[in-house]
């Protein structure tokens, strides 16, 4: 891919030069070396090549790329670490902050990862997820549980008694805010926490 793409090499070469920010032509370059990897062409946004794989139905989401401003948070994290990595040999760095290099501090002030900036979908979309099951949605045929989201009693005509894919709420209003926060929302679910992060 190099050799196809000569110009990528020159502007990834400045990948972690300056701790602070990153030139242009090194977004670019890397920019445009994950949309070749994911099949679109070297100009064309990650978004539109997320959607067209994701039209397509034939990728799970795990296969899809990354938004863009996903990929923006990755890229600041490791444009912070290549520059930490290059300098390793001196004795003191000045750096800046990590809460401007693609992290963020928790509840405990613990350093971690900013998954993204923007919600991972817009609200409407959000009410497309729903499930009809008439077990207790434990598996990944749920459609809920497919796309990482709980059950409620407004969207999904699923027992609420034998579902296990709800929030231990009284409150259903509350699921349905939880549910339409989805950043918070899938962290947690993937962290297997009961109450969401940024609450």
């Amino acid at each position: 891919m190099a050799s196809a793409h000569p110009d990528l090499l020159k502007g990834l070469k400045k990948l972690g030069s300056s701790a602070a920010e990153m030139e242009d032509e090194t977004q670019s370059a890397c920019h445009s070396l994950v949309s070749l990897l994911y099949g679109g062409s070297s100009t064309e946004s990650l978004d539109s090549i997320r959607y067209e794989l994701f039209a397509k139905k034939s990728y799970s989401n795990e296969k899809l790329p990354p938004t863009m401003d996903a990929f923006q948070q990755h890229l600041k994290r490791t444009n912070y670490q290549t520059f930490i990595w290059a300098h390793a040999t001196q004795q003191y760095l000045k750096l800046p902050l990590s809460e401007t290099s693609g992290w963020m501090k928790d509840e405990q002030q613990q350093l971690v990862l900013r998954l993204m900036s923007q919600p991972a979908a817009p609200d409407a979309v959000l009410v497309f997820v729903k499930c009809g099951c008439k077990s207790d949605c434990r598996y990944r045929r749920c459609g809920c549980r497919k796309e990482d989201m709980v059950c409620t009693t407004d969207a999904c005509s699923c027992d609420s008694e034998q579902c296990i894919n709800r929030v231990p709420y009284e409150d259903d209003t509350m699921i349905q805010t939880l549910r339409t926060n989805s950043c918070s929302w899938m962290i947690c679910q993937k962290l297997n926490r009961s109450r969401p992060m940024c609450m």
